[in-house]
């Protein structure tokens, strides 16, 4: 079992979906202690394609929506340890400020020079939609455009082919994944969980770390930890029936 752990803004603001990076540090130095070695969603899909065997403490680090504190706060950090991550970008959104869910505040995101320059260091860049709307509440020409296009410009301002994608909002469905299928080797959900050999490739399952303490590091492949989030998802499920994340 793999764990991808998603995160959001690391840095000191109210933002509802920001780690202070002291709590962040304190994660990245148990997983270091523990002996887990990361990898970038890049390099995990091309091992899932593969059928290939990764070592058991094997982890892959996500941040989603490009936040500029991502090469202030995290990457320094993520090095520091040994580490490396999957930053997702909304691409028409580079360079522009991000306005944090719940809280009257705005962040800034990462620029194209920015993400050029992580690319050079070794941190993995994939997309995150063009503008970050939920795919599962629009025509299946604009999930293209989302989907496509946002691959095309990472394409072109970056010179790379991005390997991975994170549905906005974690929202999706049929339509939304066979187009993403066709421009990605892999994709990235909000559904709590891990990822197997036989896990679909499409809707890979990620951890929150927000749900995990440094404490639950220890524990994150246990019986205990794995029915934690099998509860948490629940809650999740029947919230969202309700609610759904973009609202």
């Amino acid at each position: 079992m793999i764990p991808i752990v998603t995160y959001h803004e690391i840095g000191r603001t109210p933002s509802p979906i920001a780690m202070a990076p002291e709590a962040f540090d304190q994660q990245l130095r148990e997983f270091a202690r523990l002996g887990y070695r990361s990898l970038t969603m890049r390099e995990l899909a091309e091992a899932l394609h593969a059928d290939a065997r990764l070592p058991a403490r094997s982890v892959a680090f996500t941040f989603d929506d490009g936040y500029a504190s991502f090469l202030e706060e995290a990457w320094p950090r993520l090095q520091a340890y040994g580490f490396t991550a999957t930053v997702f970008l909304i691409t028409r959104c580079v360079g522009a400020r991000s306005e944090a869910p719940g809280a009257s505040v705005t962040s800034p995101l990462l620029t194209w020079k920015d993400a050029a320059e992580l690319l050079r260091q070794g941190c993995d860049v994939g997309g995150h939609g063009r503008t970050h709307v939920p795919l599962t509440t629009r025509d299946q020409a604009t999930v293209e455009d989302e989907v496509r296009g946002c691959r095309t410009d990472i394409e072109e301002r970056l010179g790379i082919r991005p390997a991975s994608f994170c549905y906005p909002y974690g929202a999706f469905d049929a339509a939304s994944v066979a187009i993403a299928r066709r421009h990605f080797d892999a994709a990235v959900t909000t559904h709590l969980g891990y990822v197997h050999s036989d896990s679909a490739l499409m809707e890979l399952p990620r951890i929150d770390s927000c749900y995990v303490s440094v404490a639950d590091i220890a524990r994150l492949t246990e019986p205990s930890f794995r029915n934690y989030l099998k509860v948490r998802q629940l809650g999740r499920t029947v919230r969202r029936f309700w609610r759904k994340d973009w609202q």
